[in-house]
């Protein structure tokens, strides 16, 4: 059996992989751990399991709450969800609120190279969830047009969290 302290030898880690890592993405999550498990000392006792939530218990909701602040950030605004709307609307709201949809501005962070990352419809400017929404010259007149078919004002948006104004 081994233990994170076998790992370790002459303040350098050991690893055997499966396969090699793939870099960029990767080989930067490789370095943030080295980076936060370094300053730790490690004893030859067995690894073990060990919750560090608010108490000694571990619980879903704990663990959500961790793992929400950690991916959601500062976000603040709850989504409201509503059985009447169908699941996937929700999801692509919730997604278009934290800016995670696969806008061209958005994909080289997942580290897909686009090239150019001007606006697909209207090829002017870059192409943001705030531009395809809110600006494009393109969308806008869909979005009129959609006035006309449902008969229904709809106010004009500078920027995606007006949606939600």
């Amino acid at each position: 059996m081994s233990t994170v302290a076998s790992k370790r030898c002459n303040d350098a880690w050991i690893w055997t992989w499966r396969r090699e890592l793939r870099g960029g993405h990767e080989q930067q999550q490789l370095t943030d751990l080295f980076s936060i498990v370094n300053g730790y000392s490690f004893g030859s006792d067995m690894d073990k399991w060990m919750w560090v939530g608010p108490s000694s218990n571990f619980t879903v909701s704990h663990a959500r709450s961790i793992i929400d602040s950690y991916e959601l950030g500062n976000f603040v605004r709850p989504i409201d969800w509503c059985n009447l709307v169908h699941i996937k609307v929700h999801i692509f709201n919730w997604r278009l609120h934290l800016n995670r949809l696969p806008a061209k501005s958005n994909l080289p962070d997942r580290h897909i190279d686009v090239g150019n990352s001007s606006c697909g419809l209207c090829n002017t400017l870059e192409e943001t969830a705030d531009h395809l929404f809110a600006k494009c010259s393109i969308t806008s007149l869909i979005w009129a047009r959609i006035q006309l078919w449902i008969d229904l004002t709809i106010p004009a948006w500078n920027s995606v969290d007006d949606i939600w104004a």
